[in-house]
């Protein structure tokens, strides 16, 4: 049973969006369908109706990100490559873990994969997928040319492999849509709504230092960086308007101050403040120094 509770937290039902982020009539054919998407179970630690994003209407899309497929996954960032997925515009989760531009991505395993055991010529495994042939894995070769039986990270959530970046779906990444809507620069919270909601962001709630008029949305890390991996994404809103950024991955935000942060965190503050307001902020979040 909390394996099954772990797989219906990760998969979920997928909508195809453009590389823009438009709004939902302009990116979702209305239908039965669409009507029925859900509200996650779970969306603030604090009562429902303190979350700014309740009002959203079900017809906004829930974005995940995906993997261009069909797409080799490699033992080692541009090592042998070991999987063959055939399957296209495949669901992820994308680590932290990068090494230049290879990403270490999960695709979530749930009671609809099957894997055969095949162990012919060059071929290890076939994994299916609701009848369908999903991937297909490979031995790889030794130094002395012979096939050995390749490392794949299974275990009971992921199959897990190392893709070039440009492999992942650039319009389902969080951190684009965020850099376009920064640049933008309409920092109202109400520019930002829609992509709060479609991106799964959590309301925090809390305090924040003395500061007032604080609103905290923050992106859980993916699943296989671990549960004691950092947010992946912190939005600090003051009086409906964006402040600060705190983000363990890159973000094109060059034009804005950065500061470093534990745990390979950096914030980036956006509001137009004196050296002196940005040094008593940024040591008013945990872990970051001016």
């Amino acid at each position: 049973m909390m394996k099954l509770a772990i797989y219906m937290t990760l998969i979920f039902t997928t909508l195809a969006c453009n590389t823009e982020f438009l709004s939902a009539e302009e990116e979702v054919e209305v239908s039965q369908d669409s009507l029925k998407i859900d509200r996650p179970e779970k969306i603030t630690d604090y009562a429902i109706d303190e979350n700014p994003l309740i009002a959203f209407d079900s017809l906004t899309p829930i974005i995940h990100e995906e993997l261009r497929g069909p797409v080799p996954l490699h033992q080692n960032p541009d090592g042998q490559s070991s999987i063959k997925v055939h399957a296209t515009n495949i669901k992820i989760q994308s680590s932290i873990e990068t090494s230049d531009d290879w990403v270490l991505v999960g695709i979530p395993i749930d009671e609809t994969f099957e894997f055969r055991d095949i162990n012919k010529s060059n071929v290890w495994q076939e994994i299916w997928k609701n009848g369908e042939h999903f991937a297909t894995t490979y031995y790889v070769k030794n130094k002395e040319g012979k096939n050995i039986e390749p490392y794949i990270w299974y275990d009971d959530h992921f199959i897990r492999g190392y893709v070039h970046n440009t492999n992942i779906a650039l319009n389902t990444v969080p951190e684009h849509h965020l850099e376009n809507l920064i640049n933008a620069g309409d920092l109202s919270k109400t520019a930002f709504d829609k992509y709060l909601w479609s991106f799964q962001f959590q309301y925090s709630g809390k305090k924040l230092g003395d500061y007032d008029n604080i609103q905290q949305f923050y992106k859980h890390p993916s699943y296989i960086d671990g549960r004691s991996a950092p947010d992946r994404l912190l939005l600090i809103f003051q009086n409906e308007k964006l402040i600060a950024v705190q983000h363990d991955r890159s973000l094109n935000l060059d034009h804005f101050q950065s500061f470093d942060c534990e745990m390979g965190l950096s914030l980036i503050i956006l509001a137009d403040w004196t050296e002196e307001e940005k040094k008593a902020f940024t040591n008013t979040i945990s872990d970051c120094k001016y």
